[in-house]
């Protein structure tokens, strides 16, 4: 994500995705092309799969393995290779489907489609929701307070503000040490 979002700084969020969407599918169809050109090269298996089909032959005569790959990820380990080795098996037949390239290719397929101009798009019947104006945060001074109010926060209109420190309602907090300083 953080490759996708280096030039798009200080954009608008329509922008951003945009450029993730295009940025997206140009990975997409990189990683489609490659996927056909292992098929029509006749590999099989992914190269993941066939890195660690080479680790594991080589691993196979003398590795000792008990980390449960083959269970957790349908790869087999050199202790899988060993065993079909003594029982005249073909390895090959326990891997997983996914690791094959025709599942591969089959995710690379065409999932996106390019975004058209906004004129382009279908017309909307949906009622169209607006943003309460006064949850809507301040874009100067001080930010507004998202904490619920209660019955707690409440005023009665005919009693006047009182001072925060004194509790004394004919002046502020403001003008407290003005106060104090007069009366000496």
């Amino acid at each position: 994500m953080k490759y996708g979002c280096t030039k798009t700084r200080n954009l608008p969020i329509s922008a951003l995705v945009k450029s993730t969407y295009r940025r997206c599918n140009a990975l997409f169809d990189k990683r489609g092309r490659e996927v056909t050109t292992m098929l029509t090269s006749s590999q099989v298996y992914t190269q993941v799969l066939n890195k660690v089909i080479e680790d594991t032959q080589r691993k196979a005569n003398a590795h000792i393995c008990d980390c449960d790959k083959f269970q957790k990820l349908h790869m087999y380990c050199s202790h899988v290779v060993v065993a079909c080795k003594h029982a005249y098996h073909e390895y090959r037949n326990y891997i997983h489907h996914v690791y094959m390239l025709k599942s591969v290719s089959n995710a690379y397929r065409g999932l996106f489609r390019e975004l058209h101009n906004k004129a382009y798009w279908p017309l909307c019947h949906k009622p169209i929701v607006c943003p309460d104006p006064e949850k809507k945060g301040n874009s100067k001074g001080c930010r507004v307070s998202s904490r619920i109010h209660t019955k707690m926060d409440i005023r009665e209109l005919s009693q006047p503000k009182r001072c925060f420190v004194c509790r004394i309602s004919d002046h502020s907090k403001k003008n407290y040490l003005h106060r104090i300083s007069s009366s000496e």
